[in-house]
């Protein structure tokens, strides 16, 4: 036989080595269950309890994406204009970070943010922590005169999600997990076998949510169930759609390397949002320390506390004022309680102040020591 004949026997043989492969995805993609689909899900979760990641993300915001509101320089609504804001598609650059342990999490992202005051991208961090037992969110301060705003929840209610940026992560290691997690075994469906997706055969998973909305992820049964695509739709209108890619990891299987994100508006069908975002390092099963899903305010926060509704601020010192009903009624501001505390504390060290006590003491004590005798006196005497 010669080199030529060789060859072509060598790559029939490849070819059908393929079709062959192509037909078990398929097959695996046609036979697997529901419950197949979330045993593998729990044994992911179970294999990784701990993980870190950060990444890169590429955001995009077109032109006239978010409201624009009157504010006081603008006066009365009649006469309020409103612009297009942005007003022109920006592209902003942001770093983000994510620590697991097991049920804690801790999110960081530090980029632009829309500043509806200002009208404009201001850079400042964000920090969302939950360590079991209680839930802490923290946007830095935007400007000289607005302050740093928190918020605290139980640990039972995981704000991060209501955050689509680090989705990608967390439907990887905790797809099913009660308050992480996206898909519940009871409540989804197998909608569809054999749906291709970036060249792979998948089934489609539906969980139907409240009103008309619903969630679907294609899933991949050929990389160890992992989710190639996951959407929210309105309505029968995608609003969100973030599509994953995988890197395999020797030891910990299919890890997400980077994804493709985007946000539509369901009324107008107008693009939103769109993000691009890519790994830059990643850590599986290794120990990570509980303080790190801890955080305290800093000095010039005012806190939102979800738990009873009130609100308090943080001041130098460690201080922490709590509003009053009061405050809260006229809807005191953070400059206000400052300016407040400023004059008690000035009140209290100012040299008049004291001399006023320490006069009111001494005539205290001359009229008791006064009246003493009085008492004491004989009658007639």
């Amino acid at each position: 036989m010669d080199s030529q004949s060789t060859s072509s026997l060598v790559l029939r043989a490849c070819a059908l080595m393929a079709i062959l492969g192509n037909g078990a995805n398929l097959a695996s993609a046609q036979s697997i269950t529901k419950d197949e689909v979330f045993r593998v899900w729990e044994e992911r979760e179970k294999r990784v309890q701990t993980a870190k990641f950060s990444w890169t993300e590429w955001q995009t915001i077109p032109k006239g994406s978010y409201p624009d509101f009157p504010t006081a320089q603008d006066g009365q609504i009649g006469q309020f204009t409103p612009r297009e804001n942005p007003s022109e598609d920006t592209t902003h650059e942001v770093k983000r970070a994510l620590s697991v342990d097991h049920e804690m999490l801790r999110v960081t992202k530090d980029g632009p943010d829309w500043i509806s005051q200002l009208r404009t991208f201001v850079q400042r961090f964000y920090i969302s922590v939950n360590n079991g037992e209680e839930s802490r969110i923290f946007h830095g301060k935007p400007s000289e005169n607005l302050p740093a705003s928190g918020a605290v929840n139980r640990g039972d209610l995981n704000q991060e999600m209501a955050i689509n940026g680090v989705l990608p992560i967390l439907i990887t290691y905790r797809a099913s997990h009660k308050s992480m997690g996206r898909f519940e075994k009871e409540k989804c469906r197998i909608a569809q076998v054999n749906a291709i997706l970036q060249g792979k055969s998948c089934i489609v998973l539906e969980q139907p949510m409240q009103g008309n909305y619903m969630m679907v992820g294609w899933i991949d049964p050929a990389s160890e169930c992992s989710i190639l695509r996951f959407a929210q739709v309105f309505g029968g209108r995608t609003g969100f759609q973030t599509d994953i890619t995988y890197v395999k990891d020797a030891a910990y299987g299919y890890v997400p390397s980077s994804w493709q994100s985007i946000v539509i508006d369901t009324k107008t069908s107008c693009v939103r949002e769109s993000d691009k975002a890519r790994v830059d390092n990643y850590a599986l099963s290794i120990p990570i320390d509980r303080t790190e899903f801890t955080f305290q305010f800093p000095p010039g926060t005012l806190v939102q506390d979800d738990r009873d509704g009130r609100l308090w601020a943080v001041l130098e010192g460690d201080k922490v004022h709590h509003y009053s009903e009061e405050e809260m009624q006229r809807g005191a501001t953070y400059e206000e309680i400052v300016e407040a505390e400023r004059t008690a504390r000035s009140w209290f060290k100012s040299p008049i102040v004291w001399l006023l006590v320490l006069l009111s003491f001494v005539s205290a004590v001359i009229v008791r020591a006064y009246w003493g005798k009085r008492r004491n006196v004989t009658p007639g005497s």
